[in-house]
């Protein structure tokens, strides 16, 4: 120390006193105690610091980890949904094509049977025609035969008359 210094002390060792100089110490006591406080409330606070993101780092990877999971489960679920829609719709399209195919060999089938129907009822149509007509030509012919029958019978009954009234003089010249 220089001798200002020290005479600075002495002056105020004889106006304060001792309780300076043990002031000063309380005060150095006290700014040592506080900076070592001051150092664990530091020291403290970078490990909480560390502990707490340390704990949002595994936090965080935890979650990342998890949504990630969720993430692919949902896609591998999706994709299941997707082939699942994919076959439905094949299934779908089979059956629909089968139903058109069925569809198509019914209609052929009917058709088939309205045309084999309608060729045999105009088969009987034509066949009773026919048989309608063959019979009203023997019914015609057995009306001329009748016709020409009746002629000719009156034809046979003149020509027996004629004869009769020509015979009959003779017979009645004999019978004179």
């Amino acid at each position: 120390m220089s001798k200002e210094t020290e005479n600075i002390s002495k002056i105020r060792d004889i106006l304060i006193g001792n309780n300076i100089t043990e002031m000063e110490k309380r005060f150095v006591r006290i700014e040592d105690q506080f900076r070592h406080e001051l150092h664990a409330a530091d020291r403290k606070w970078h490990e909480q610091h560390e502990k707490l993101s340390q704990y949002t780092h595994t936090g965080l990877g935890n979650i990342s980890e998890n949504t990630g999971n969720e993430l692919r489960e949902q896609q591998r679920k999706l994709e299941q949904l997707s082939e699942d829609l994919q076959f439905l719709k094949a299934r779908l399209q089979e059956h629909r094509d089968q139903t058109r195919n069925e569809f198509d060999a019914l209609r052929k089938l009917l058709h088939d049977h309205y045309h084999d129907t309608t060729e045999a009822l105009q088969k009987a149509i034509n066949e009773v025609k026919d048989t309608f007509i063959q019979r009203l030509a023997e019914v015609q012919v057995s009306k001329i035969d009748r016709s020409s029958l009746a002629v000719l019978f009156s034809q046979l009954a003149l020509q027996v008359s004629d004869e009769a009234d020509h015979t009959e003089p003779t017979s009645q010249a004999d019978a004179q």
